[in-house]
């Protein structure tokens, strides 16, 4: 993008945010080498992963990254060109796949009510009047329809089936999607079963995520391709290391998923016959596993095999409007700002991509120095 004089247009995502050159944070920032490279970092559309398609002869998978390491998915059957948005948070990614795919959208499958989840279905739905809204919980953005546990729903000669998996919240849903040509099924599980890891408790308790991981998911078919909602797996498999130290299969899925990363690719799928043998939460069965958690009942053994984690309190009684000024706001007045220039990429980042808004226009005015106007106006931030 070439600068104007005065105002800076910023894509980021499907977000377009206009920027004046008289910002006194812009001032004060752009002093530094490290600000200066934040702010260039800040200008320049990127994903945390590279898009990658998962094909078959009746259905394909998209998969596209979203914020900063959620995953989205299109499902398609490849017969009738007919296709769902698996937890769109960023609709306008979602129209770009969709219309580079020749796809029609009909539906939208969301595991469950998380912002980062859930936050783009109203803006989706505004984009594509009539979409089906599917989900587990009354709390999700523009439901149309509450599914449960055995729900069948047809996407051409896809058949998708409602896993009822509730703990990280009260009402999440997995999808299990088969073909009538008894492909390679796939399982979207959002925030209950990550590769070799699994969501917070934060709505439910540990009998509630031992019936999901190990009695409705790890009954499906041990080549159920699994789509989590996060690129967790480094640190997952780290952990799952520190339980398990000689296990063969975890120190082979680090090699591949370092592999991965360090090309930007994602680590996403893996399979439940996968899982069962690195992922420490659907080993609890396991004599590695339970003396590490010094339990014998798997049940007892889950809270006590999950790594410690810091307190975080949940966003998702927060509404958009509230939460993204107040949060920018507290943060620029609690930190000094020798601390604001070390995060100045981060925080700016995640304060615009939490806006709501598809085109978002935000104008921040004060003097700007000639000589960083200057600076500003050279090139290109692309």
């Amino acid at each position: 993008m070439i600068l104007s004089s005065t105002v800076y247009r910023i894509t980021l995502g499907f977000r377009c945010i206009s920027i004046s050159s008289s910002s006194a944070i812009f001032r004060n920032c752009l002093r530094t080498t490290r600000a200066t490279t934040a702010f260039e970092n800040l200008c320049r559309t990127s994903f945390h992963s590279s898009q990658v398609i998962v094909s078959q002869k009746d259905m394909k998978i998209r998969l596209l990254p979203a914020l900063k390491d959620n995953y989205m998915y299109l499902l398609i059957d490849e017969g009738t060109k007919l296709c769902a948005a698996v937890d769109p948070v960023e609709p306008q990614t979602i129209m770009s796949a969709v219309q580079e795919e020749g796809v029609k959208l009909t539906t939208i499958l969301t595991t469950h009510h998380h912002w980062d989840h859930s936050g783009g279905n109203v803006g989706l739905v505004k984009l594509v009047p009539g979409l089906d809204v599917l989900g587990g919980d009354e709390r999700i953005e523009a439901l149309t329809k509450k599914v449960t546990h055995g729900d069948e729903i047809k996407l051409g000669s896809l058949n998708i089936k409602c896993l009822f998996t509730p703990c990280h919240t009260t009402g999440h849903i997995c999808y299990f999607v088969t073909s009538e040509d008894f492909e390679q099924p796939a399982v979207f599980t959002g925030d209950t079963l990550f590769v070799a890891g699994c969501g917070r408790f934060f709505e439910g308790n540990p009998q509630q995520m031992y019936h999901a991981l190990i009695e409705v998911l790890a009954s499906l078919p041990h080549n159920t391709r699994v789509f989590c909602g996060h690129e967790y797996t480094i640190n997952n498999l780290k952990f799952a290391a520190h339980v398990e130290p000689n296990n063969k299969a975890i120190k082979d899925k680090m090699v591949w998923s370092k592999s991965q990363r360090d090309k930007n690719c994602p680590t996403i799928p893996s399979t439940i016959g996968e899982e069962l043998l690195f992922n420490p939460f659907m080993r609890v069965r396991e004599e590695t596993v339970q003396h590490h958690s010094g339990c014998i009942d798997p049940i007892e053994s889950l809270p006590k095999t999950t790594k410690p984690q810091k307190t975080v309190r949940s966003r998702t009684t927060r509404t958009p409007l509230m939460r993204t000024p107040t949060a920018f706001v507290y943060g620029i007045i609690s930190f000094h700002w020798s601390t604001v220039y070390a995060r100045i990429n981060e925080r700016f980042l995640s304060f615009f991509l939490s806006f709501p808004a598809e085109n978002l226009r935000c104008r921040l005015v004060l003097p700007f120095s000639s000589l960083q106007r200057q600076y500003l106006e050279s090139g290109k931030i692309e």
